[in-house]
């Protein structure tokens, strides 16, 4: 009997000082870290997989993939010089006058003949002041310049080589100047209601018209319809004269050209 109750208090006595681990309770020493998977990058996101793409081979740009350009020959288009170009207009009445008034004031020195402004605004009076007959030395002079234009004009086409003309429409081009057409087309002959309407503008009914500033239809308009009419009003014996001159300016110029009269 004695003996029962010794074995049951030792046992209790025995079960108060065992301490029982806790294995159900984790601590910041005890437990490990925990691994989360890597992040998935942009590439792998927009293609929804996890395998890492290849880089792709980086494209040749087209300016790679051309050959190296030779290097460029001598060009076929000669080269123009100052004795190529066509032969200069001649110079209008008044520029022939300034030219003039300029070496008399460089003679007699009452201007400075770097102040350009005032010796063209002199020379400017001085043209208006001049009379018709002061003036037509000047306008002789232009004619015979122009005359020698034509005829040294018409020999410098004939003789130009095409490839030297193609260089100096290159040449214009790039300074923003029109080509050369080569010598102009011969004139057609005027017709007979062309010769009327030139000596129509001459009458004092087209003077009128012409001189007429309140009407807002523009002139030129204006004198062609009056033109127009007046020309169907006329009877075949008024408008014979007109007819004769375009007979026979035909007849002229296709004998010229060495063609039969039609």
């Amino acid at each position: 009997m004695l003996s029962l109750l010794t074995q049951r208090v030792s046992i209790s006595l025995a079960t108060r000082f065992v301490v029982v681990a806790p294995l159900a309770r984790r601590t910041f020493l005890t437990t490990p870290q925990l691994q989360f998977p890597p992040l998935a990058s942009k590439d792998q996101k927009a293609t929804g997989s996890d395998k890492p793409q290849r880089e792709s081979p980086r494209k040749r740009s087209t300016k790679e993939a051309k050959e190296p350009t030779k290097a460029k020959g001598k060009s076929s288009t000669p080269r123009v010089d100052k004795e190529d170009l066509p032969p200069k207009r001649p110079t209008p009445p008044y520029f022939l006058f300034l030219s003039k008034f300029r070496k008399d004031i460089d003679s007699v020195g009452s201007l400075n003949e770097n102040n350009v402004v005032e010796i063209t605004k002199r020379c400017s009076e001085a043209w208006a002041s001049m009379t018709q007959a002061e003036k037509q030395p000047y306008y002789d002079e232009y004619e015979v310049q122009k005359s020698q234009h034509v005829k040294a004009k018409e020999k410098y086409f004939n003789e130009l080589d095409p490839n030297v003309l193609k260089a100096i429409n290159k040449q214009r081009k790039a300074q923003g100047k029109s080509k050369l057409r080569g010598l102009p087309k011969q004139p057609a002959v005027l017709t007979p209601y062309m010769r009327f309407a030139v000596a129509f503008r001459s009458t004092d009914e087209g003077n009128a018209i012409l001189q007429d500033k309140a009407n807002p239809e523009r002139a030129i308009l204006r004198l062609g319809r009056a033109a127009g009419e007046r020309w169907r009003r006329m009877s075949d014996e008024e408008k014979y004269p007109y007819v004769v001159a375009y007979n026979r300016d035909k007849e002229e110029l296709q004998t010229g050209q060495g063609q039969n009269p039609v």
